[in-house]
């Protein structure tokens, strides 16, 4: 199953990685080829990947149009729209 995925736009790099089969981090870099930040010391403690992400296939799916991240439910309702 496929755990990250990266959309590469005119002025962005984003990076949706999934979590759980629910759950899906979207991380920002500029388009210039730098780098993902690096994750704050903290960060493991908070979002921990879970064993599940590996077992079921992921109800939500990720969109990038214009720039802008569009998170999904596999039937298609919105969850989460950048303007």
């Amino acid at each position: 199953m496929l755990v990250e995925e990266v959309y590469v736009t005119s002025r962005r790099r984003i990076r949706a990685r999934w979590l759980t089969h629910n759950t899906v981090r979207i991380t920002y870099a500029s388009g210039d080829g730098t780098d993902f930040p690096a994750d704050r010391p903290w960060i493991e403690k908070v979002l921990l990947p879970q064993p599940e992400v590996l077992k079921k296939q992921p109800c939500l799916r990720v969109n990038v149009i214009q720039d802008c991240v569009k998170v999904e439910t596999i039937q298609g309702e919105a969850t989460l729209a950048e303007a």
